[in-house]
């Protein structure tokens, strides 16, 4: 039953799923929306409150959820049917599952009454129970499925229970992301909101992790910046000269206009991008081929190249200074990995791209789904931490960003 159940989700991940389940829960007004949680068969050994005596995994991940989005929830008990959170009550050793007909009609009946005396018709209701309690109310609750949502119908206990935790995961992501964010935007108070052309023109610390700003792309985490599209850094190969400069003069191209797309992984996503959505693949047939590429080649490109410095031009760009030792394990690279990591995980994306962003033609789907011109490290696991750490880092050698 377990595999047919999971079978219903399409094959969607437990992130995927959580992800739709996040969203539910913020397009839901909290005042107009109750959580229905199941009662579990472990509970503690005295009398306490009903939110306090269940101990089961299923009932704990429903709660922090509920908590952590702030929606009131009452309990599916199978022994008083619908119980609230504060109620005091004994443990009992009643269950729903394996119970007979009778006993589970009695049950839906009894409850359903309840759950239309306790809420307003206008009220919507989002079960977190498993089918044992779904099925009863369904078939004894007027207006079931105009009230109530059952965004985890159908599936295993085991994939109940891996969508909690995404879901709890991606609301501690967007705690992370917002202070990120935060952090940001006090760069952008010490640095000035400055364009590739403008920073690359200035003076550069010999060694950090940049940022860059699609200015035609807001975010719901900042007021103040636009999305961030970019996260990146240089040297990560031991023993690596290559600066904080000489990447983004690499990225930028030349003062005329030109670049080399071959030396910019950067410039060689927007390129193909630009390329696919204006259908000019027999124009630039050679573009992203090959390390070098001779003369008439990439006279040919030059037009693209142009293109793509107009582009990039149009970004803006934060860096933060960070002086360490060339290396996958540098303070720079770990940086670069989490965050992108951070706004990735998974590949439960928590921001929305605009219809018109030109990553959604990039050949590659870490670019078209993420919203990121990265694609190492895009869909990892991400350490949280990673934002206290940059906040430090900050302290330190960005000063001014504190004011």
């Amino acid at each position: 039953m377990s595999a047919k159940r999971d079978a219903r989700s399409n094959g969607s991940s437990p992130s995927t799923l959580a992800l739709d389940l996040v969203r539910r829960l913020e397009r839901l007004d909290p005042k107009k929306t109750h959580l229905l949680i199941s009662c579990s068969k472990t509970k503690g050994t005295h009398r306490a409150p009903a939110g306090e005596l269940y101990t089961s995994a299923l009932f704990i991940k429903s709660r922090r959820l509920a908590d952590a989005y702030q929606v009131p929830f009452s309990i599916l008990s199978a022994k008083h049917g619908l119980v609230a959170p504060d109620e005091p009550i004994d443990p009992y050793d009643v269950t729903l599952k394996g119970a007979d007909r009778q006993f589970r009609d009695q049950w839906g009946k009894r409850t359903a009454r309840q759950i239309d005396d306790a809420f307003a018709v206008g009220k919507r209701l989002l079960l977190l129970a498993g089918s044992d309690y779904v099925e009863p109310l369904r078939e004894n609750l007027p207006r079931f499925a105009r009230r109530v949502e059952l965004p985890l119908d159908g599936l295993s206990l085991g994939l109940r229970l891996s969508v909690l935790d995404n879901a709890y995961r991606i609301c501690n992501r967007q705690k992370f992301i917002a202070d990120f964010y935060g952090l940001l935007e006090r760069l952008s108070g010490s640095l000035g909101r400055r364009t590739l052309p403008e920073i690359v023109a200035g003076g550069l610390p010999p060694k950090g992790v940049y940022f860059f700003f699609d200015p035609a792309e807001p975010t719901s985490f900042s007021k103040k910046l636009p999305r961030l599209v970019r996260i990146g850094t240089h040297a990560v190969s031991l023993g690596s000269k290559a600066t904080l400069r000489n990447r983004l003069r690499t990225h930028f191209g030349t003062r005329e206009g030109g670049g080399n797309h071959r030396a910019s992984v950067f410039r060689l996503h927007v390129g193909q991008s630009l390329i696919a959505r204006h259908g000019r693949q027999d124009e630039f047939p050679d573009w992203g081929k090959g390390q070098s590429a001779v003369k008439s080649i990439t006279e040919r490109e030059e037009r693209m190249e142009r293109e793509v410095s107009a582009y990039l031009s149009r970004l803006l760009v934060l860096y933060i200074p960070i002086e360490d030792n060339a290396g996958k394990s540098s303070m720079r690279a770990v940086m670069e990995h989490h965050l992108i990591a951070l706004m990735t995980e998974d590949r439960a994306f928590l921001e929305k791209t605009s219809e018109d962003w030109l990553g959604r033609w990039s050949s590659r789907p870490e670019i078209a789904t993420s919203g990121l011109w990265n694609v190492r490290s895009v869909g990892e696991r991400a350490d949280l931490k990673i934002v206290e750490m940059l906040g430090r880092l900050m302290d330190k050698s960005v000063p001014a960003a504190k004011t």
